[in-house]
This record gives C-alpha cells, sequence and structure tokens, in this order.
C-alpha cells in the first residue's frame, strides 16, 4: 500500500504514455489525442487518491491500528522516561536508590508484559482485545508514575536542604509511586493467574478477573496519578466493565 502510494503517479504517467502509443498506431496522428489521454491522466489520479484516502481513513479508525498506535507511543515514552531516570540517577547518587528500585519494578512489570502477550496468542480475538487493553492502560500507568517520580526528583533537587526531607526516599510523592507500583505489580500477577486458568471459553466476566480489574482501577484512583493527557478514549484506563 505504501509503494502503491508513492508510485502510483509514475504508473498512471506510464499508463498514459502507452495509451497515447497505441492510440496513435491504431487512429493515427491526432490532436484530439492530446485532450483526451491527459483528461484521463487527470481523472485516473483523482480516482485514486480518492480510493487511497478512505482506505487509510478506514484503516486509521480500526482497533489494530488504534492499539498498535497506542503500543508504538507508550514504548516510546516509557524509553524516554527511563533514559531520564537513569541520567538522573548517574548525575546525584542520592537518587540512584529510588531510582533503581523503580527500575527494577518497570522491569519485572515488563517480564510481566510478556507472559500476557504469550497468554494473548493462546487465546481467541475477544481475550486478545480485553487483554491488550489492560496491558496498554498499565504500560500508561507505569509511564505516569515515572513521570510523576521524574517531577518529584527535579523538585527535591532544587528545594533548599531545611525545607525538604533529610532523604529524597521520605518525601510522600516518591514513597506514593513506590508503593502504587508494587500494588500494580501483585495486581498484575493475579491478572496472569486468573488469564491462565482461562482456556478458550475466555469470559471477561469472570468474577476473579473482574476483581483483578476492580483492584487495578482503585490502585489508579488512589495513587492520584492523572493519565487523561495519555488515555485515547477508545481504550479506557482500567476499566470496570469487560470490553464487548
Amino acid at each position: 500500500m505504501k509503494l502503491f502510494k508513492r508510485l502510483y503517479d509514475y504508473l498512471i504517467i506510464l499508463f498514459c504514455l502507452i495509451l497515447y502509443v497505441l492510440l496513435r498506431l491504431i487512429f493515427g496522428s491526432s490532436i484530439v489525442f492530446y485532450i483526451i489521454v491527459p483528461l484521463i491522466g487527470i481523472i485516473l489520479h483523482y480516482v485514486i487518491s480518492y480510493c487511497i484516502y478512505f482506505k487509510e481513513k478506514e484503516i486509521e479508525a480500526s482497533y489494530e491500528y488504534q492499539s498498535k498506535t497506542i503500543s508504538e507511543k507508550n514504548e516510546s515514552e516509557l524509553s524516554q522516561a527511563i533514559e531520564k531516570l537513569e541520567d538522573m540517577s548517574d548525575d546525584n547518587s542520592d537518587f540512584r536508590n529510588v531510582i533503581n528500585d523503580f527500575l527494577h519494578k518497570v522491569e519485572s512489570f515488563a517480564q510481566k508484559e510478556k507472559a500476557l502477550n504469550e497468554l494473548i496468542k493462546m487465546n481467541d480475538d475477544k481475550a486478545k482485545r480485553f487483554l491488550q487493553e489492560r496491558s496498554q492502560a498499565t504500560t500508561s500507568f507505569i509511564i505516569a508514575n515515572a513521570k510523576k517520580l521524574i517531577k518529584a526528583l527535579i523538585a527535591y533537587d532544587a528545594k533548599s536542604k531545611g525545607n525538604r526531607p533529610s532523604k529524597v526516599e521520605d518525601v510522600a510523592i516518591v514513597r506514593e509511586v513506590l508503593k502504587s507500583m508494587d500494588s500494580l505489580t501483585t495486581n498484575y500477577d493475579q491478572l496472569l493467574e486468573e488469564v491462565s486458568k482461562m482456556g478458550d471459553d475466555f469470559n471477561p466476566e469472570d468474577p476473579g478477573l473482574k476483581d483483578v480489574v476492580e483492584n487495578l482501577q482503585e490502585i489508579r484512583t488512589t495513587s492520584n496519578i492523572d493519565t487523561e493527557d495519555d488515555e485515547p478514549e477508545e481504550i479506557h484506563l482500567f476499566v470496570n466493565r469487560a470490553s464487548g
């Protein structure tokens, strides 16, 4: 599709040249051909452009495209946040323990996400969408946590020593972020356990699975971490009710 989009104007020109030569061979020389052939080329250009435009809009509106876009965006933002935290750890040894603790939790989640992706492959399409949404939502939540931690560390570093806790570990926001990551890890483990119990009869309304999703919702609510700017309307963050 991408290759055709780049080359279709050249293909139209080639078609018009071939058409012109054939018309000359069949009907001989005529000024009419100088009008008809370019007109056909222009019509073909607009027809193909119109078809490509609506095909692209159809693709962009599909769940698969939106899901892929969200995953790529999450991957990029998480990578940037991790890089920023690593730089802060190198620049300030006082932050090293807190940052290493957070990054260890992120790495642990990455392993769990890999396991969930394996489980997704083993379930039907209904399970795939349900589980992908939870995975993406959890990643968005971790990104929001990382940003909140970065802001807290920047603010701590800028404050006078007399106006801040003696250790960065004692900062309320830092403790909140790490606590929410621990809770997230626990509940994500439960999510993996519930999903692993299900086979082809995957049921998003299963009581055990619903409890886990509600617990994840509770973590987000009580942690006061705002992810609304990063959350698309189509895929809701830790929804209480399963997607259809």
